[in-house]
Order: structure tokens, then sequence, then C-alpha cells
């Protein structure tokens, strides 16, 4: 099987005093469908960005999670989460541009994940997308 993309999403932190950064100690994730196989989890974890890519050579300590196959819940109406709580709190520093990525055992494509793009309706609230809240 040829290497796939995971499935990433870019982020900054922006504090609202300025200060050093923030401590993060899960992330929500909505799965819409799960793997054919029981064999196969999940990985995810939080990198630094270069070029606005992931850069797996960076990433952070403590943020590496992986969930079991039977421990990932799937919704139809992206209501159920499966937290992915990390080791040890993990500093975000502000102003860095970071991605959190998940990746599947094998690439498998099977997982599929929520999100929104600019423009499509908002699954959980029924309002169209007109904004990227978080850069």
């Amino acid at each position: 099987m040829p290497e796939c993309d995971p499935i990433a999403q870019a982020f900054t932190v922006d504090t609202p005093q300025q200060q050093a950064g923030i401590f993060a100690t899960s992330i929500d994730l909505y799965f819409e469908q799960k793997a054919l196989t029981s064999q196969h989890g999940v990985t995810v974890y939080i990198c630094e960005t270069l070029n606005g890519y992931p850069d797996t050579s960076k990433i952070l300590p403590f943020s590496k999670v992986y969930k079991k196959y039977s421990d990932i819940s799937v919704s139809e109406d992206a209501t159920i989460a499966t937290t992915f709580t990390f080791e040890s709190p993990v500093f975000l520093s502000n102003k860095v541009k970071y991605a959190f990525v998940v990746k599947p055992d094998a690439n498998d494509p099977d997982y599929h994940v929520y999100f929104a793009r600019l423009g499509d309706i908002d699954i959980t609230t029924g309002n169209q997308v007109f904004s990227q809240p978080i850069q």
C-alpha cells in the first residue's frame, strides 16, 4: 500500500494577553466512520509546521496518543467525541503555528473525521461556516 498523507489541521495559539502560551491536556475528535477491521487504531499527535505543513520531525513531547479501534466512538451527527488525552500537559507557544495530525494504522482510508469547509453547513448547528476562527 502506498504511503498516504495523514489527516491534519493547522492552528495557531493566540493568547489574549500575550502570555507565553498555553497547556493543552487533550483533543476531542469526531469520527463519522472507523476502520473496517478492528486491527487498526489511530494515533494523534501535535507537531510544529514548516511552510504550512506538519513537520513530523518536531512532534511535541507528550502529545502522541494512541487509541485502539474499540476506543474510538462514531456518530452520524458529530455529537459523540473521542477524547485523546495527552500523557502530560503539552505546552503550545503563543504565535507558533502547529498542526494536530490524525494517523490511522496502516494508513487505513476507512477512518473518516468530521470537518467543515468555508461555505459548508455545520452539521451540529445547521449554520453556514463563514469564517475560520482558529488560524
